[in-house]
Parts: C-alpha cells; structure tokens; sequence
C-alpha cells in the first residue's frame, strides 16, 4: 500500500570527511536573496499587527543575528540595534564593529556610533527622528525595564511614542529556510561525529568532569563559524542521571550505572540538542524497562508529527506512552522545544502549547523518566517538518547501548 504523504520520512544524509571539510568551505552567512525574505516576512508581521506596527526597534542577539545574517560572533550579532520601517533598515552599531557591517550588511543601511564618546541611545533615537515616525514599537521581551524607560524618555522628547509589545520575530523565526536547515543538518553531523569519539573512553573510574571535557573539545573541534558549544553539556551518571538539568560532578563512573549526556554542537551560530543514555557494563531488566518506554515514547510521539500537527497534542502522545507502561509518576517535564540559534526557542511541544507545526519547523523530541535514588532515561532527536513528511536530523543511534 502506497503511504500518504504526511506517512513521508525523509532520512538525513551522513556526512563523510569530504563533505563536511566542503561545508566548512561555504559561506557563514546566508545568501541575500533569502535575508531580503526574511526582511519582507517581517514588514508583513507588522503590517498585519494590531495596531499595525509603523517602526521597530530590533534589540535581541538572536533576533538581530537572525535578521542580518550574523550568528557566529563573539556575541552571536554585533551589538547595536537595528530599526525597520516598511521601506527603510538600519543597523546602528559600535565603530569597532561598522567595517565588519558594512561589508557584510547589502540589504540594510548601516550607521556607526563612536562609543567612546556617545551613547547607543542617542545615535539610534537620531536614526528614529529622522524617519519621522509617530510612533515605534519594541519587543518587550528582549528589552529591559530601565532600557525601555530611557528610550521611552528621550523619543518622547522628539514628539515619538514608544510602543511596548510581544515579540514580532520569534514566531519568524519558529520556522527555517532552506539555509537555516543545512546548518542544523550540520549541527547534528558535528554532534554524532564528536559523541562517537567519547563512547570508547567510558569505563568505570572515569569521572563526569573527564567526560564532559573530551565532549566539549571534541564538539568545539567537529563544530564550525563559531567557538561556542550550543549549551554546557550535561554528563550525569547513577543517581545523578535521576537530575534533568544535573550539575557536572567530579563523580567516577561505576559499573551498572546509567549515564546521560545531553549535548549539542553549533555550526554558524545554528544549535544541535542531543540526549543519550548508555549503561556503564551490563544493564538490569529494570534498567532495560525503563529504558525502552522511554524509546517507545519518543518512537510515538515523532510517528505523530506532522504538518499543522498541535504541539500539545504531540505532547500528549508522549506522555500517554508513559503512563500507559507505568511510568506517570517519573515524567519531570514536556515533550520538547524549538531549534534553531538559540536552543530553546518556539515553537513548545508541551501540554498549555497552543502552536502548530508549520513546515520548516524543528523541533526537539525529548521524554524522559526520572527515578530518584536509582537514575534516569533520556532520549532526544531533532525533528525538521516538511510540507509532505518530516526528516529526523540526530543521527546518532539510540540503541541502547552497554558498555565497558
């Protein structure tokens, strides 16, 4: 029988040493044509606003990063602020940063400060003036009481009104172009390549901290466009894997044990989120129960993505899994989350989530059972969703695995 298309599984591509040393190759930032998209996907946002939103001040790393293209800097976009309008773009930065803008920056005007001697606030409430817009809008979110009271102050001066609102580019960025997907494609690659290289140093006697330093190198060095890991890797094992979010300790690994990494390279500014479970020498058959409702869960709950699927929902699937193998009482958090320059981003699948999947959505797929005193399974994959079916990014096998 033929299968539908929402039936449709895409398999991503392993990357061999040729392709990856081609992809490093590549430029780091996107193509023009498809940031001059996300600039007009972004004057639509504000048009359909309510009220319609006539200026915007772009204040967040990731959402500047996002908007102009930088995502591997020391601190993802340069600083500054970037002010959008329906016909106009303007990045106002730092001279230590204006060449590197300039350059780099053809799709939106960009205008220098001297920090050493002026304000940020100034520069960018001048830029506003000479817009001559009424009123100009910031998403509160990513702006500071005290930063918000002060430009509300001196825009105020220049007869101009300073909206707060909600975020305008998160949702955007709940959904990645073709661009956005590569570097998560090559995220993943980076983050398999790095955890296969640690699974032979696991033995009893070895210590969290000892494998959380191979991890980190080792997903610096397979990573690209950027130093920086997607998150501080978490190593917990025996009663420590019982800790979701558990704190690196000098703890040395001992037989029976389980063993959690959660874990995740960058390339370009874009994050990997992985999790793994392994058994440190033989598993116990309470080990292997646990272990495989976990998997049959996570297994579910990606068989029922699909496009326009309800996040809650998927959620739910999940956590029916759970308490169906008996497991209700051990379940510590929600299903999963966003992907893409920040690690947790939109949108949530998660029960109070009222978004949708939307094709170029990725999302995490994570449930975990968490027994206190005895230890805990976690298992995650990064899901991309198409028009017609969905590709499974993490290709690091989730067999479970004992060894030593």
């Amino acid at each position: 029988m033929a299968e539908s298309a929402t039936e449709r599984r895409f398999t991503t591509p392993l990357y061999d040493d040729a392709a990856l040393a081609s992809a490093r190759q590549a430029p780091s930032m996107p193509p023009l044509d498809l940031l001059e998209v996300r600039l007009a996907r972004l004057r639509s946002a504000m048009a359909a606003s309510s009220p319609p939103i006539e200026a915007l001040m772009v204040m967040g790393a990731e959402n500047k990063g996002w908007l102009s293209g930088f995502t591997t800097g020391a601190f993802l976009a340069p600083g500054g602020v970037i002010v959008v309008t329906a016909d106009q773009s303007t990045f106002v930065t730092s001279h230590v940063d204006y060449e590197e803008c300039q350059q780099a920056l053809t799709h939106m005007r960009v205008v220098p400060y001297e920090s050493e001697t002026e304000e940020l606030a100034d520069r960018v409430v001048a830029v506003i003036a000479a817009l001559g817009v009424e009123r100009i809008w910031i998403e509160a979110p990513h702006t500071s009481v005290a930063e918000a009271t002060r430009y509300a102050r001196m825009l105020q001066e220049r007869h101009i009104t300073l909206e707060h609102g909600p975020t305008v580019i998160a949702p955007l960025r709940a959904t990645k172009d073709v661009w956005e997907a590569e570097q998560l494609r090559l995220a993943n690659a980076a983050t398999a390549r790095a955890f296969a290289e640690v699974l032979p140093l696991l033995q009893p006697g070895i210590t969290e901290w000892q494998i959380a330093a191979e991890l980190d190198y080792r997903l610096r060095r397979e990573g690209h466009g950027s130093a920086r890991n997607a998150f501080q890797s978490i190593v917990a094992s025996g009663p420590n894997s019982a800790f979701p979010h558990a704190s690196v300790s000098q703890r040395a690994l001992e037989a029976g044990d389980f063993l959690t990494f959660d874990f995740g390279a960058t390339w370009n500014g874009y994050c990997a989120d992985c999790t793994r479970t392994v058994v440190i020498g033989s598993a116990s058959e309470r080990q292997r129960a646990l272990y495989a409702a976990v998997l049959a869960a996570q297994e579910a709950s990606i068989a029922a993505i699909h496009t326009d699927g309800a996040c809650d929902a998927i959620d739910a699937v999940a956590r029916t899994s759970l308490f169906e193998a008996g497991y209700g009482d051990f379940i510590a958090h929600s299903l999963g989350h966003g992907l893409g320059v920040q690690v947790h981003e939109a949108p949530r699948l998660a029960p109070r989530s009222t978004e949708r999947l939307l094709p170029g959505s990725i999302v995490t797929v994570e449930p975990g059972l968490y027994i206190p005193g005895f230890g805990g399974v976690r298992i995650e994959d990064n899901i991309l969703i198409h028009p017609d079916g969905i590709e499974n990014l993490t290709t690091t096998p989730k067999a479970l695995l004992e060894l030593g």
